[in-house]
């Protein structure tokens, strides 16, 4: 009788040795997970991000990990590394909420050519065509090329989403005046004053 207690004790010792060590690794990896969120929250970025670099290892397909290390990285002024990062997690996941956006804005801060911004603002209203934001960034980097009827274009479905936002209104009569329509560009001036 012992000895049949004795075997399946080693049986199930032998069976949950690997889940026990397995146990302990995923909660070693989850506290490492909690510290850098608490790092990041901190402001201890330089730890956070030598923490996420190992997680990025560990967990190469982790959109998570590769986000926080996009925010870690774009916190401490490392645009060129953030817009990589991000650049990998658009591969890993192009649906990621916000991304697009963010991507551009990070590519004209980097001196990518201007193009490349343009693109990923496209891909950005592609994703979700009520984003004021992205259509106010494609109007204004469309303004600055001197693209003005794209620019319009563009500024005036940011102006259609613009809740109480002025903005539209100023570049959309920026691009009014640069093109000479300047009828047009003193209209949007009154109607934004009459709201």
């Amino acid at each position: 009788v012992s000895q049949s207690r004795y075997r399946r004790f080693l049986l199930l010792f032998i069976f949950c040795l690997p889940n026990l060590l397995f146990c302990q690794e995923f909660q070693q990896r989850q506290a490492l997970w909690d510290s850098t969120l608490i790092w990041i929250g901190e402001k201890e970025y330089e730890t956070a991000q030598r923490a996420l670099e190992k997680l990025t290892i560990e967990f190469p397909n982790s959109g998570k990990v590769l986000y926080n290390l996009g925010v870690v990285f774009a916190r401490q002024n490392l645009d060129s590394n953030s817009y990589q990062t991000f650049s990998a997690l658009a591969r890993l996941d192009p649906t990621f909420p916000n991304l697009q956006r963010t991507l551009g804005l990070l590519a004209l801060k980097i001196g990518s050519n201007p193009t490349v911004a343009l693109n990923h603002f496209k891909n950005a209203i592609h994703e979700d065509s009520t984003r004021f934001d992205a259509w106010m960034n494609l109007g204004s980097l469309s303004l600055g090329s001197n693209d003005y009827r794209s620019a319009i274009q563009y500024l005036k479905k940011a102006k259609e989403l613009a809740q109480l936002d002025w903005t539209p209104n100023l570049e959309l009569s920026r691009a009014y005046r640069r093109i000479s329509y300047f009828d047009s560009a003193s209209k949007i001036w009154e109607n934004a004053a009459a709201t």
